[in-house]
């Protein structure tokens, strides 16, 4: 039987958490979201969620990365292209007016909306999503980043992707073509969903797991990547758990106050009846939350910064 290894640092010396039957996935996918993904896995009857005790990654095998059918269902959702993100922000601070920047993952490129005047490319191979036009859009390429480091190696000042790493299944080849692109000196930003955050602990939190999420990335794994490609991790910064995570972060909080063993997915009576039977301590808490600040309460991303090489 073939060991598996973690796609990052590519060590075999990997523990199981967890495994997730396919057949859940299907069924919750088309409940909740009323998107299709028996596809996805054909011929596999379970998923096993591993972490790496080397880098800390936590990931699933086999790795099953959604199709571009799978986000354009997804995309029908007004929640899943967010106009405004806490992220835009916070990096759009560390950047000065004139920088060259690369946005991987654009989709309709509404970062470029919060940015002072750059020069902005964006990468975007699902066609639905980049469909804005007009004679303000952000240039956005039908292009992979593979193809985009042959043709503009070392241009950008910065090269930014956001809550894309975690939906990738070649995570070297994406890293390294990052860096292709970036100047000596330039930053290279990732953001991704925190796996210290209470996402982590949340029970059928579903696009969290594969065809959509396929990898979770603690802070650990984050500054490992600065080691493994001769990076400088100049931040981490964790966003502020926003108001619309409330519900759930009452909810985890809930549930470990029982001490019940973690899985990433329940479809039991004993699951269904415990939420119940939690919700009064889950309202308080939200309340709570309400009324008191949740700054330093970990959200639902992380922003890493890296500096490729030394500042020129």
């Amino acid at each position: 039987m073939k060991v598996a290894s973690c796609p990052l640092c590519q060590s075999e010396e990997v523990s199981l958490v967890d495994r997730v039957d396919t057949d859940d996935l299907v069924q919750l996918y088309r409940a909740r979201f009323g998107v299709a993904v028996a596809d996805h896995f054909d011929g596999i009857d379970q998923l096993s969620f591993f972490n790496c005790s080397s880098c800390h990654l936590r990931f699933f095998s086999p790795m099953i990365a959604g199709s571009q059918s799978f986000y354009q269902q997804l995309n029908r959702h007004p929640w899943y292209y967010l106009e405004e993100k806490s992220e835009y922000r916070t990096v759009a601070n560390l950047i000065p007016r004139g920088a060259k920047v690369l946005d991987i993952g654009c989709g309709e490129g509404k970062f470029a909306r919060s940015l002072p005047a750059c020069e902005y490319v964006g990468l975007e191979m699902n066609l639905t999503a980049s469909a804005s036009k007009g004679d303000d859009a952000p240039t956005i390429l039908d292009e992979s980043i593979a193809d985009h480091s042959k043709r503009q190696p070392g241009h950008y000042d910065f090269v930014c992707s956001f809550q894309v790493l975690e939906h990738v299944v070649d995570l070297n080849g994406f890293i390294t073509d990052s860096l292709k692109c970036l100047r000596t000196g330039g930053r290279l930003v990732v953001s991704v969903p925190a796996a210290d955050s209470f996402i982590a602990q949340t029970i059928n939190g579903l696009l969290n797991m594969p065809p959509h999420h396929l990898t979770w990335w603690p802070d650990h794994t984050l500054s490992h990547v600065a080691v493994r490609y001769g990076l400088v991790l100049e931040r981490l910064i964790h966003e502020p758990l926003e108001r619309l995570h409330y519900r759930r972060y009452a909810f985890n909080k809930a549930w470990g106050l029982i001490g019940r063993r973690f899985r990433l997915i329940d479809r039991t009576p004993i699951y269904r009846l415990g939420s119940l039977l939690l919700l009064p301590v889950a309202v308080i808490g939200w309340l709570m939350l309400i009324f008191n600040s949740s700054a330093t309460i970990h959200g639902h991303s992380v922003v890493a910064v890296y500096r490729n090489g030394n500042q020129e």
